[in-house]
């Protein structure tokens, strides 16, 4: 039997898929809890597109604008995705605060 925190359901696998759809389910609850909100997510992928300079700091506070479902200013979005650096002691954009340069861009 493969037990959840909601729910349970009684199959019949052979043994290595049952381990496979255990270990998948502990990896979504682990994944859950470790993503405390929506809006912590959208932080992640922010900073995660920022460090690759895959966006601007306008782009991604165009998507956490469209993620939210409200408009946020760049800067508002700036100042939010540097405080989850800090609280999540994670490496630095190392993007300028000023307007964006093109010189860094990924052109592909």
């Amino acid at each position: 039997m493969i037990k959840t925190s909601l729910f349970y359901v009684e199959v019949d696998f052979f043994e290595e898929e049952t381990e496979r759809l255990e270990a998948l389910i502990r990896a979504i609850q682990l994944y859950g809890q470790q993503v405390k909100s929506e809006e912590e997510s959208i932080l992640s992928t922010s900073y995660y597109m920022l460090r690759q300079k895959d966006w601007t700091r306008a782009q991604a506070a165009n998507f956490a604008s469209t993620m939210l479902g409200h408009e946020i200013a760049v800067d508002t979005w700036r100042k939010r995705v540097d405080k989850y650096i800090r609280e999540n002691n994670k490496p630095p954009i190392e993007l300028p605060h000023g307007r964006p340069s093109n010189k860094n861009r990924k052109t592909e």
